[in-house]
């Protein structure tokens, strides 16, 4: 912008400058002219005063001779004629008067004296020559004849009309010359006037466009302090001859008092390599052309820290095309860059979590599946009438046992999610440290003695109490013992350790397993992260119990750790808690609750579900406490049974087909016998949001698929126990 002032001002000024000049050469000229026209009149009227003045002389002339011939003839003395020159002069006067009128208008006229005075000299030496031999008296005829004076009077005719025409002329040329310098004046005015407004306009368009570079100048530089990208600009020799603030800050450098080379003062590194990257002032001036930074490109500044940089530079061109410097402009692109790592990252973790999410859904199937087996051969056993008793009893503990074990898979799901979503909450109690070994042994004691594993306890004296959730302690607990018993090879030894240290209460569980690799250590408490199981170590389990392990400890206020010497020398997980929750005082006596009568234990009870063999097993269990038991097996079929059996509970599923459970519910609720009834959401749905919504559709309680009959037994007996309470 501040070139194009330039240029234009420029322009401007040498406009106006050539129109002054031309206009000064016109009055010139035309002035030349003038002068040329009075130089010519001036040599006319030099001439026409020549003309004058010689025929003046010549008349003079004559008019001595005149006076000479008649002394002479009157005296006789020849004195007159020895001192009288007036016939010489006179002709040569004739002869200057005709040479200077040669050729002009007064020729003719000139001719005529000059042919009088040849006459009148003609007249003069005649008389003269008479006069000397004696015939004087034909001299004085010639004289008395006037003759003589008739040529006088003619000549002095002539001259005066000369004299006239040379004062018509003079006066003329009087004329001319004041007019010329009136016109010259004027001229001389009108230019001075003209090239006075000529060099104000050279002033005012000199100013202003002064002006408007300073203005453009400024605003370029305020505009290059303002941007955000940081802009250095060099000579054809590459020093730095500018650096706006961005560039001061970034390069952590202000612009030198001495001239320094750009090479000097930023140092332009590869990030990833750390090697020095090209130099773009020294390409520029070597490729006049225009080139952008390389990826990856970095400042390395005087404190040492990096600053991913990214743009480009440029020449700056004189007006021959010459480079006559380069700017180079470039901006912090740092936090861009992390951006770029941390989106880097998150597509690594996505995979990563992607290639979890498989091998869970794999791993989910395969746990799923080993269940089944032994419970579908157990059930084919059953089939068989020759089975003996301890067959039978053997066959129904595979079944319990397995439908057990998917019963874990499916809370471990659940109470995995329900964290994710930040919808468990602990239920705090005093509770013994020895009981809730004792209940996690109680889950993990089978697969301990099956791989003939020695259990090593040592648990603190006397016992402690401690102010946790004993099912979620006890879930961790069996949980660390499960794996180890799985993770290590048969006849190994496990050792449960419960010690304080400092502020501090570890319960670890050691093993002399397979261990942990030091890489995996950092994934082992991701959801879905699994030591590496070999195929004789089938029962790895969903990969999200130590995940959910770790964060229930950590909503107890501790934290799950891991050591591990390497892979092949065993492993110990520490459950890490605050010394805070350890008390000494034995934990409060339990209470009586109040006992419903069981006089009549026989009640009416329906249940809804669209799955019959569901419906069916359920109904079988409960018939077996002495309960009548209605099966529905849709919402309209629920309701004619409500009228006609008026049952004292309804266990209804909620995903029914068409009339869905929380309608049936509500219906229900909505008519006089189902205000006091107790009424239970059996369902696969059991997320908090379910909850909800099953106690606004009027639900006693809710429980999720699958629930054995004593759970739903404790829930008819607390709810007739408080009834019976209230009345």
């Amino acid at each position: 912008m501040k070139r194009v002032f330039q240029v234009r001002g420029l322009y401007r000024s040498v406009l106006i400058c050539v129109l002054a000049c031309l206009l000064m050469a016109v009055v010139a000229y035309w002035i030349i002219g003038k002068l040329q026209i009075l130089g010519e009149d001036r040599a006319v009227l030099r001439r026409w005063r020549d003309v004058e003045v010689t025929a003046e002389r010549l008349h003079g002339s004559l008019r001595d001779a005149e006076s000479t011939q008649r002394g002479f003839l009157l005296t006789h003395e020849l004195s007159y004629l020895e001192s009288g020159t007036a016939p010489a002069r006179t002709a040569e006067l004739i002869a200057t008067l005709e040479s200077i009128t040669a050729g002009t208008g007064e020729q003719a006229i000139t001719a005529r004296i000059a042919d009088l005075a040849r006459q009148k000299l003609s007249e003069l030496t005649e008389t003269v020559e008479l006069s000397r031999r004696g015939d004087q008296a034909q001299a004085l005829a010639i004289l008395n004849s006037n003759r003589g004076k008739a040529l006088m009077d003619e000549i002095r005719s002539l001259v005066d009309e000369l004299e006239a025409a040379a004062g018509r002329q003079n006066a003329q040329w009087v004329g001319t010359v004041d007019r010329i310098q009136k016109e010259v004046l004027v001229d001389v005015a009108v230019t001075s006037a003209l090239s006075i407004l000529l060099l104000l306009a050279l002033n005012y368009v000199s100013r202003r466009d002064g002006l408007r570079i300073r203005n453009a100048a400024e605003e370029l530089a305020i505009t290059l302090r303002s941007i955000g990208d940081a802009v250095v600009t060099t000579d054809a020799q590459g020093y730095v001859t500018y650096l706006n603030p961005i560039a001061v800050e970034i390069g952590q450098r202000p612009l030198p008092a001495e001239p320094q080379r750009f090479s000097e003062l930023f140092k332009l590194i590869n990030e990833t390599t750390g090697e020095p990257a090209e130099d773009p002032i020294a390409t520029v001036l070597r490729d006049a052309r225009i080139i952008g930074l390389a990826n990856h490109t970095a400042l390395l500044r005087p404190d040492g820290s990096l600053v991913a940089v990214e743009d480009s530079a440029a020449p700056m061109l004189d007006e021959d095309g010459k480079v006559r410097g380069v700017v180079f402009v470039f901006k912090d692109i740092s936090a861009r860059r992390r951006t770029e790592l941390a989106l880097e990252q998150a597509l690594s973790d996505l995979q990563i979590a992607h290639r979890r999410k498989d091998a869970f859904l794999a791993t989910l199937a395969h746990e799923l599946r080993n269940p089944l087996a032994p419970i579908r051969n157990a059930v084919r056993l059953l089939e068989n009438e020759d089975l003996d008793i301890e067959q039978q009893r053997w066959s129904r503990s595979v079944i319990a046992r397995q439908s057990g074990h998917m019963a874990r898979l499916m809370d471990d799901l659940l109470d995995a999610a329900r964290i994710h979503r930040g919808e468990i909450a602990l239920r705090i109690e005093h509770v013994e440290l020895k009981s809730l070994v004792t209940e996690a042994l109680d889950i993990a004691t089978p697969l301990i003695e099956r791989k003939n594993h020695v259990l090593e306890m040592r648990l603190p004296e006397p016992p402690l109490t401690m102010r946790v959730d004993r099912v979620r302690l006890s879930q961790v607990l069996s949980n660390l013992l499960t794996n180890a018993a799985k993770y290590t090879d048969r006849g190994g030894r496990i050792v449960l350790d419960a010690r304080s240290e400092g502020d501090r209460f570890l319960i670890s569980v050691k093993d002399t397993g397979i261990g942990v690799d030091a890489r995996s250590i950092p994934h082992l408490f991701e959801m879905f992260g699994q030591v590496k199981a070999t195929l004789d170590r089938s029962e790895g389990g969903l990969g999200i119990g130590l995940s959910l392990a770790n964060q229930l400890i950590q909503l107890h206020g501790g934290r799950l750790r891991v050591e591990s010497p390497g892979e092949g020398l065993g492993s110990e997980f520490i459950i890490d808690l605050p010394l805070t929750l350890i008390s000494r005082d034995s934990p409060a006596p339990a209470i009586e609750t109040a006992q419903a009568p069981r006089g009549d234990s026989r009640r009416s009870i329906l249940i809804v579900d669209d799955n019959a063999d569901a419906a069916a097993s359920l109904g079988m269990l409960l018939q077996l406490s002495g309960n009548e038991v209605i099966i529905a097996g849709n919402g309209p079929e629920a309701l004619q049974a409500m009228q006609r059996h008026s049952p004292r509970v309804v266990i209804l599923d909620i995903g029914l087909p068409g009339m869905d459970g929380y309608q049936v519910a509500q219906t229900i609720r909505s008519q006089t016998q189902g205000n006091h009834l107790l009424l239970i959401a059996l369902t696969g749905w059991g997320d908090a949001e379910d909850k909800k919504r099953a106690a606004a559709a009027g639900f006693d309680h809710h429980f999720a698929k699958p629930v054995d009959s004593e759970t739903i037994e404790a829930a008819i007996h607390s709810h007739e126990a408080a009834r019976h309470t209230s009345s």
